[in-house]
């Protein structure tokens, strides 16, 4: 069966879906279009989307996931939409209270429709919510952020392989935030997941996309808003990627394929504070040619 099916009954040879199928694989046929190298298709639906006739049908994709798109007038004003993002915040302090499964699900079909390279759609995620995972994992990141850091302090280290560019990135971030972490770890704080109910972690097959770190990190964007949204608050957790990254032990321990890059974690949790003002940004600098 093809991948996409053209309605005879429907198709008026417009031509428009021709002009913005990105494998180019639609032509102008005798009585509509037609699809050449249908193996090519990766179902990004550019065709059905700007049919005004609808003439399009994909087999293995329900009608229903094609809803008509916002009109101009229902779609968010602009100043309120830059409103939103300006009150995003950073939480680091959570209700222990539990975020509810339909809550957690509309945040993962944010990401499900993040846009992906050639709509590979191969992003992945791992929920984390039973207290004894989290405790687990947290005792299993800490760990190994510990001996990073102790791996970083060495005198060799510091004046060798860690002013390589595979590890210069890192410099800054270990001697101050990692370690305040780990020693607040050892007082029995949690600066890490800040008793988040909730870790999401992000994952993908780097042989079947080639930007795995934009494709895993736009779906993150879309999930932040929408925990947004939805009046929760998030936390991204650069400091277990990198412990995930630095320790095979931790990285075998997590139900997720080997081979597979983590590329960004956050944690999900109701805010025991509320924000009411909006973030401070520098002047973006700009370059107009």
């Amino acid at each position: 069966m093809d991948k996409v099916m053209v309605d005879p009954g429907r198709c008026t040879m417009c031509g428009l879906c021709i002009q913005v199928c990105p494998p180019d694989i639609l032509v102008e046929g005798s009585k509509t279009a037609q699809t050449i190298k249908p193996d090519r298709c990766y179902y990004c639906g550019h065709c059905k989307a700007v049919c005004p006739e609808n003439a399009f049908h994909f087999p293995a994709v329900p009608e229903e996931d094609f809803e008509p798109v916002l009109g101009v007038a229902e779609r968010p004003n602009p100043d309120r939409l830059l409103l939103q993002f300006r009150s995003r915040r950073t939480t680091r302090h959570f209700r222990p209270d539990a975020v509810e499964r339909e809550k957690l699900e509309k945040i993962i079909q944010a990401g499900r429709y993040a846009p992906t390279a050639h709509n590979n759609q191969s992003v992945q995620y791992l929920i984390v919510q039973s207290p004894q995972a989290l405790t687990k994992l947290k005792e299993q990141a800490i760990k190994a952020l510990a001996d990073l850091v102790n791996e970083f302090e060495k005198p060799t280290v510091q004046g060798s392989s860690y002013k390589q560019p595979a590890f210069a990135r890192y410099a800054p971030a270990i001697p101050s935030g990692i370690k305040k972490k780990v020693e607040a770890a050892q007082r029995g704080q949690d600066l890490l997941f800040y008793n988040a109910p909730v870790l999401m972690i992000g994952h993908t097959d780097p042989s079947k996309t080639f930007f795995p770190a934009w494709d895993v990190s736009l779906a993150a964007m879309q999930m932040l808003l929408m925990a947004e949204a939805l009046e929760l608050g998030t936390c991204l957790n650069g400091a277990l990627v990198r412990a995930i990254e630095c320790s095979a032990e931790l990285r075998s321990a997590l139900p997720i394929p080997a081979g597979h890059e983590i590329p960004v974690c956050f944690m999900v949790g109701y805010p025991a504070l509320n924000f009411l003002r909006t973030v401070y940004r520098q002047p973006v600098q700009v370059t107009w040619v």
